[in-house]
């Protein structure tokens, strides 16, 4: 998809987990990437009037 190097399956697969979980974590491969990524969807969702908060953020090693 857009934001991210899924399928539409797997993005529908993410919303349901989302929905049902309350939130969800996405490994990326540096703080960059999870925050480009999370710029991107926020953007997105802002756009669509949507109620979803996307952050980057650094579970550290």
């Amino acid at each position: 998809m857009k934001n991210l190097e899924i399928d539409q399956q797997q993005a529908i697969a993410m919303m349901v987990n989302i929905h049902n979980n309350g939130g969800l974590l996405l490994p990326t491969r540096d703080i960059e990437e999870a925050r480009r990524t999370a710029e991107g969807i926020a953007e997105d969702c802002r756009t669509h009037n949507q109620p979803l908060i996307c952050r980057a953020i650094d579970a550290g090693n």
